[in-house]
């Protein structure tokens, strides 16, 4: 996928604030699944 290893830690500790659309893309083709699978909004205590 082109991505570092440290990077791809981050994503799946929840460590990073946003995520480029090609690796959303890649995700799903290696995963065989749909964005929606991946990605979960939750409100921000704050709001």
């Amino acid at each position: 996928m082109n991505i570092t290893s440290r990077n791809l830690n981050k994503i799946i500790r929840g460590e990073t604030s946003s995520i480029s659309f090609k690796y959303i893309e890649e995700f799903c083709y290696y995963l065989n699944c749909t964005p929606s699978e991946l990605i979960t909004i939750e409100k921000s205590k704050d709001t």
